[in-house]
């Protein structure tokens, strides 16, 4: 498999050189130049593929002319030795669990294989590649276990101070060994541009292999594409038993906190996933409906995610008139969270978190909306539902015909938001094992400002 730079398609580069030096020049976004489709005897295979299967048949879309299977097979064995969880929680509605790696959240399926796949076509080289990454938000100590103990493999983490909640930060700082964890006293652009430095530092440059892992890396959309494809195919294959519908539309509601999430999505579809489309759950911010309009996806500075990037990515797989008959956008306030997480438990008994109910809450909306001709939601906005709306996806005249199944990823394990929930549903849910084991080792991470000297002068003498 070939890959290419989105900015210049006449040229054509390696897996491994998209994967190593993917971020290298500034705004580039590698994607591979042609996706087959599986086996219709893999979709509708009943019972459907292990998680593990669809991971390997998936990757071996993208990497088997660069790496043999018996190599692509350990990748995928050590990337996951847990699995995602697919079950229904209503007649209409399944729920994919994508807590169950070590750190209880979702980031542990993509940057695992990552870190697999770099250690992988580092191997040979003489020098230990070094990873330079900056985390922001939930999720992010998933980044720091997936690199934890990789041999030829060092990563340094630079993260915002106060931007990172306090749960996750306790388990992030906790990693030592290869992985270094930095808390920069600025911003996230104050950490971007102390990466951005030090990776054009010629003294840095020198010293060995440095690269910087960003969201923009081929490494990390490719997984995101198994967990979806995996939930489409449990779901086709339990459908006609469990639901009493042949062939239904499925529609995966993806909470927006982060987009390559919705990339991961499409791709799968790309590959031949029997998913009919996706809802969109994001906050007032309506970047999608405009891009879909035709601009350019470009968010306001409030939020770091960058949509841009993921527009252009989804672009590259379908046009935009297509996507305009996939995605639904559900735009939400704020204040529906709370009453998202309690309703979903209390009509369903399963305890969901933050995002999860955001996404759960958009299919339900959706679903109501198409189903009575009417918005059934807790003062949010729903587009599509107005006639009058020129987006209307294919899927929506399935909803109304009970033809429909939604798939909600819940992305974390709810104990990280112990606090949420216990206002919320009265329920104080137990930490898993694996997050009390990590919580019981010395904290490791330190502190530094976001002067460039201060930070060269450790990179040097203490990071490498």
């Amino acid at each position: 498999m070939k890959f290419y730079d989105i900015r210049d398609k006449s040229k054509e580069f390696l897996l491994k050189n998209a994967v190593l030096k993917g971020s290298a020049k500034p705004d580039s976004i590698y994607m591979p130049v042609s996706i087959p489709q599986f086996a219709k005897s893999l979709i509708y295979k009943n019972p459907a593929p292990s998680f593990r299967d669809i991971a390997f048949e998936a990757a071996r879309v993208f990497c088997g002319e660069d790496i043999p299977q018996e190599d692509l097979m350990g990748i995928i064995i050590d990337s996951y030795p847990f699995t995602a969880n697919i079950s229904p929680i209503a007649p209409t509605t399944y729920v994919l669990d994508l807590f169950q790696g070590k750190t209880c959240s979702f980031k542990d399926f993509t940057y695992r294989f990552a870190a697999r796949l770099m250690q992988y076509f580092n191997k040979n080289e003489k020098a230990p590649l070094h990873v330079l990454t900056i985390a922001s938000g939930a999720g992010s100590a998933a980044i720091a276990s997936a690199f934890h103990g990789i041999s030829g493999v060092q990563l340094t983490i630079l993260y915002p101070k106060g931007d990172i909640p306090s749960f996750e930060e306790e388990l992030l700082v906790r990693f030592s060994g290869n992985v270094k964890v930095i808390r920069i006293d600025g911003d996230f652009a104050a950490c971007r541009q102390l990466a951005t430095k030090v990776l054009n530092d010629e003294a840095v440059q020198t010293k060995g292999n440095l690269m910087l892992l960003d969201s923009a890396n081929i490494a990390l959309l490719i997984p995101q594409s198994f967990y979806y494809i995996y939930a489409a195919l449990a779901v086709n294959a339990h459908s006609s038993f469990y639901n009493r519908i042949e062939n239904p539309s499925i529609i995966i509601s993806v909470p927006m906190d982060d987009f390559g999430s919705l990339t991961g999505a499409f791709l799968a579809k790309k590959m031949g996933a029997p998913i009919a489309g996706f809802v969109a759950a994001s906050e007032s911010d309506n970047a999608i409906s405009e891009w879909l309009a035709g601009g350019t996806g470009d968010l306001s500075n409030k939020t770091k995610n960058n949509f841009s990037l993921d527009s252009r990515r989804i672009e590259q797989l379908y046009s935009r008139e297509e996507v305009r008959k996939t995605l639904a956008e559900y735009r939400f306030d704020k204040s529906c969270i709370y009453q998202a997480i309690e309703k979903c438990n209390d009509s369903t008994g399963y305890l969901i978190e933050p995002q999860g109910a955001l996404a759960w809450l958009a299919w339900m909306d959706t679903y109501k909306s198409a189903l009575y001709s009417q918005k059934k939601g807790m003062g949010s906005q729903f587009s599509v539902a107005e006639p009058e709306t020129p987006f209307s996806p294919d899927w929506y005249l399935a909803c109304a015909n009970k033809q429909a199944l939604g798939i909600i990823p819940s992305t974390a394990h709810p104990a990280k938001f112990g606090e949420i929930l216990r206002k919320t549903t009265g329920k104080d849910p137990s930490i898993p094992y694996r997050l009390e084991d990590i919580l019981k080792l010395p904290r490791k991470g330190i502190s530094l400002s976001a002067n460039y000297p201060e930070f060269k002068d450790w990179f040097l003498h203490s990071g490498r």
